[in-house]
């Protein structure tokens, strides 16, 4: 249930008072555990954070320090209020990597065409933003051209597997036409 602006500045307004979390999920018909993540989120990052407000996209490399993190023995949930996230979508974060890798990690929405993935980005407000996590340690520039370098050749290794593909349809294709004209 997505709680409306007045709910969440009620609530921020019961935490300051000290009212416990069991009362304030009762009077909101919230789990305790989703208002103990509010509570921990509010004390930690401010009123902003429990407010609806516009998205932020994270790096895979950030991504890749949270699951870190988590395998290093940090509860999800502990992850998820430090970044400022849903448990969700740390969740997410972790089992797309247990399930497809580094590339799962990828995000593939929006419209779809020419990758870009091996391009700096310039200006991007991703990049901008300072980390809430000052624990992500950054690449060095030797790292991020090594990993620009493999992004672009695993790009490149893909369209081939894809050439090869369609060539191998083609070819089976026509096997099948002659086949029957036989």
């Amino acid at each position: 249930m997505k709680l409306k602006e007045e709910d969440i500045l009620e609530i921020a307004r019961m935490i300051d008072e000290g009212i416990g979390r069991a009362r304030i999920a009762t009077k909101f018909d919230l789990n305790e555990t989703t208002v103990y993540r509010l509570i921990a989120r509010y004390k930690l990052h401010g009123i902003n954070a429990i407010l609806h407000s516009e998205q932020r996209q994270y790096t895979i490399e950030e991504k890749m320090a949270v699951i870190n993190r988590y395998y290093q023995g940090q509860s999800k949930s502990s992850l998820a209020i430090e970044i400022n996230v849903s448990f969700t979508v740390v969740s997410q974060w972790i089992s797309k990597y247990e399930k497809l890798g580094y590339n799962g990690l990828i995000d593939n929405r929006g419209r779809p065409g020419k990758t870009k993935m091996w391009r700096p980005r310039k200006n991007s407000k991703i990049e901008q933003q300072t980390s809430t996590n000052e624990a992500m340690a950054p690449l060095t520039d030797e790292e991020r051209q090594e990993l620009n370098e493999l992004r672009k050749k695993t790009y490149q290794q893909q369209m081939e597997i894809d050439c090869l593909k369609k060539i191998q349809a083609l070819v089976q294709q026509r096997q099948n036409r002659q086949t029957k004209k036989k």
